[in-house]
């Protein structure tokens, strides 16, 4: 195929784009990653995850911002987190805005009640 051609092909193709159900699928968001490689701040107490995660379930704090908040430390390379039960929870609201396949979203208001849950009962060990 010369040089013509291949430009002729590629101008058929700025004009006529691919199929929707050929084209690339798209993310609905990119990962938030600047997180990653910095300091955490000071890990936060068993008060502040508790109120993150009732929030969560309530409605007063989006999946976004659970997420945005635990992966301060959940992708920090020095998370600084000593409580086991702090760092568990921190892990799942990490997790709370996981997209899936067959429907929006990975965890929904159940799984949050159960991370409540699982919380206070580690606290309460």
């Amino acid at each position: 195929m010369g040089r013509a051609q291949l430009l002729a092909v590629a101008d058929r193709a700025k004009t006529n784009p691919l199929p929707t159900s050929l084209q690339r699928p798209r993310l609905a968001k990119m990962p938030d990653r600047t997180h990653q490689n910095r300091e955490a701040p000071a890990p936060p107490s068993r008060v502040d995850v508790r109120q993150k995660l009732e929030g969560l379930l309530s409605g007063a704090v989006t999946r976004d911002e659970a997420n945005s908040w635990a992966m301060q430390w959940v992708a920090a390379r020095d998370p600084g987190v000593d409580d086991r039960a702090v760092w568990q929870a921190l892990n799942a609201l990490g997790m709370a805005d996981s997209p899936t396949t067959d429907r929006q979203w990975l965890f929904e208001e159940v799984d949050f009640r159960a991370w409540l849950a699982e919380f206070e009962a580690a606290c309460s060990d």
